[in-house]
């Protein structure tokens, strides 16, 4: 959980500079009137398909920032939690009848609430072992006994 979160938050950084650094690569080259009339359209097109990037990013970093502190020091949400429901079920479009269940919602009866949770290999009606980033959703479930 801790790898994902860490391996998460690297390449959001690095996409996140990598698009900065091209658009302010781009800037650079049209404030110099080094792009050509004909380059213009690919210039257009190159920065804001890295303005698009970087916006992306500075998304998906915003909630990865908010559980920093919990992943700095090693340490998560953990909850005693029960599978209610799947919130995203979607049919194979290969025609094969397969149905794939993802998002389970748990219900934590400790604080009488209920959270959706990115984790894989759980059945409704089990009980879990959650740990958790509250921001992220990144989960791991273990089943108690």
């Amino acid at each position: 959980m801790q790898n994902t979160y860490w391996i998460l938050f690297a390449i959001t950084i690095a996409g996140l500079l990598f698009a900065l650094g091209f658009l302010s690569y781009f800037i650079t080259l049209f404030v110099k009137k080094k792009v050509g009339i004909v380059s213009i359209r690919l210039f257009v097109g190159l920065s804001v398909v890295m303005a698009f990037l970087a916006v992306i990013c500075i998304l998906m970093l915003i909630p990865l920032v908010k559980d920093f502190h919990l992943a700095a020091h090693n340490e998560y949400v953990e909850d005693i939690a029960t599978v209610v429901e799947f919130t995203d079920v979607y049919f194979d479009a290969d025609g094969n009848g397969q149905t794939h269940y993802s998002k389970p919602k748990f219900y934590i009866p400790e604080k009488d609430e209920y959270v959706v949770l990115y984790v894989a290999d759980v059945e409704i009606g089990e009980e879990y072992r959650i740990r958790y980033y509250p921001n992220t959703k990144i989960c791991e479930a273990v089943p108690t006994e």
